[in-house]
């Protein structure tokens, strides 16, 4: 979040900081960081405040699969998804075990299923 006593900027844990209390107006951005170490940085635009109360996010759209937790950040998920598209690759098989994927098992990079994530985002 913005600093206004020195121009930087502050951090804040999310899952102490509501939504509506960083979000107050139409067309204001966000930058969310999430996992430090592998420095995946989201930027949220907010397009509209609704007057009906929402009690859990929905997501309306998306596009591809998530890449998996502690993959590298950006460089180490192209190198995941790298590793995945050769059977060959010395790291083939340990890559897969730690995805927890089945011998005749792929990862589905494009796989993406609303319905499945507004399951998890009611149920959190």
């Amino acid at each position: 979040m913005p600093d206004p006593k020195d121009g930087g900027y502050e951090s804040e844990d999310s899952s102490t900081v509501k939504l509506s209390e960083v979000f107050t107006i139409a067309g204001q951005t966000y930058t969310y960081i999430y996992d430090f170490g592998d420095g995946w940085e989201h930027q949220i635009l907010l397009e509209e405040i609704l007057d009906e109360k929402i009690l859990a996010p929905i997501c309306t759209a998306g596009k591809g699969a998530c890449p998996p937790e502690d993959c590298g950040g950006i460089p180490g998920y192209y190198n995941l998804l790298d590793i995945l598209s050769d059977p060959k690759h010395p790291e083939y098989k340990e890559m897969k075990k730690w995805l927890g994927l089945g011998k005749n098992d792929q990862w589905d990079v494009n796989a993406f299923n609303i319905d499945e994530v507004n399951e998890r985002l009611r149920s959190n």
